[in-house]
């Protein structure tokens, strides 16, 4: 099996500032995975989860430089797709 490690940064969802990304990452490296990525957030906070808003290009590539000093390997995705074919509800189910 292949493991990767790709945590997102958590920029989008608040959990981890920007002051902070470089620190998280650091650390996240340190865990020893075989392969480590970069799983920026192209999401602001605010909104429910699956619907926030996007963030600007400006805070996008910040994210972006950060990470790279980890890893060349830098991957992102974006929740609304994932709430428009329904795979947010299948994971957190009818709550949600």
């Amino acid at each position: 099996a292949r493991i990767i490690l790709a945590p997102q940064d958590g920029v989008g969802t608040g959990a981890v500032g920007m002051n902070r990304v470089e620190t998280f990452y650091a650390q996240s490296k340190k865990a020893g995975a075989p392969e480590f990525w970069a799983n920026v957030e192209a999401f602001k906070p605010g909104g429910a989860v699956g619907n926030r808003p996007n963030t600007n290009k400006a805070t996008l590539d910040a994210q972006i430089a950060k990470a790279k000093k980890y890893t060349p390997k830098v991957i992102s995705y974006n929740w609304k797709y994932m709430e428009s074919s329904g795979i947010v509800k299948q994971i957190l189910g009818n709550n949600y």
